[in-house]
């Protein structure tokens, strides 16, 4: 029998990861790190290790309008327009004019600041025409790839209230590492189903100021038990609410991992042994009272 040391007993490695060192051909939105070999590693049957995220920082420097949200078609008869809104940042009265001044040939947009939306109304002379969001259904409060028509000389209010403020948070995956309890979501498909995500990250800054998570409490929000032994490499990927890529600037992670002794059967006897114990010189107590 092994001798094993009781939970509380640990080693401790720290990874600090920048992702502008990564490799030329890869991108912050994923890329590798390697791991000197053996670094991380523990015994396969008397040790496990704990992963802790304890610290991610990056800078908001996000458009909300990027190449990934911005794309929407009008269609009539067998002409179908394809159109891209402009990378950046633009309020309302500016995307109401950009879409007046280049959709113009279509339709005419209104802003209704009381609702917060859009008004489509027809301007193909006795032809209905047919808008869909292709990946804009934020900012033209449409849903994707549901396709609207509107009749000749009619209108249409968009669906949804226009969102400009882009991404909402951002999630770091990990798909190298084995988690020994459940982590599920269902950010993409609607369907919970098995998840590599380890950590977010509110987009709630100003632009081109810090958004960072920092475990400065000792906490374990973002702490696991995993199955791996050994770790030579790690792939770190980063996508947007919707598990969709999105455009990340250089950011600084943290990562701890804990190497723990597990608890033989012998060591869980003599727990049982001296709480057993206990139990009878209480009542041993008791009845010489």
């Amino acid at each position: 029998m092994v001798a094993q040391l009781g939970s509380a007993d640990k080693n401790k490695i720290n990874l600090y990861i920048s992702s502008k060192n990564k490799k030329t051909n890869e991108s912050n939105n994923d890329f590798r790190v390697e791991i000197p070999s053996g670094l991380l590693s523990c015994h396969p049957e008397n040790e496990y290790m704990i992963m802790n995220i304890n610290s991610w920082i990056m800078i908001n420097n996000f458009y909300n309008i990027q190449s990934i949200n911005n794309k929407f078609q009008i269609k009539y008869e067998q002409i179908t327009a394809n159109f891209e809104l402009p990378i950046g940042n633009m309020n309302v009265l500016e995307l109401n004019n950009w879409l007046n001044t280049n959709c113009g040939a279509f339709m005419t947009f209104e802003y209704n600041k009381n609702l917060n939306k859009i008004l489509f109304k027809n301007n193909v002379l006795n032809k209905d025409i047919i808008i869909k969001s292709i990946t804009a259904n934020d900012f033209i409060g449409l849903i994707n790839n549901k396709e609207y028509s509107i009749t000749a000389g009619d209108s249409m209010l968009s669906e949804n209230p226009l969102w400009l403020g882009g991404d909402e948070f951002v999630c770091l995956m990990l798909p190298d590492i084995k988690q020994s309890y459940p982590c599920i979501d269902n950010l993409k498909s609607g369907v919970m189903k098995d998840s590599s995500i380890v950590a977010t990250l509110a987009i709630d800054t100003p632009p081109f100021s810090f958004m960072k998570y920092e475990n400065q409490d000792g906490g374990d929000s973002f702490s696991y038990r995993i199955e791996n032994k050994m770790i030579d490499n790690l792939r770190l990927i980063v996508k947007n609410q919707n598990l969709e890529d999105i455009q990340v600037g250089d950011y600084k992670l943290e990562i701890q991992f804990e190497i723990h002794s597990k608890n033989s059967i012998i060591y869980y006897l003599k727990k049982i042994e001296r709480l057993v114990s206990n139990i009878f010189q209480y009542l041993g107590r008791k009845e010489n009272l």
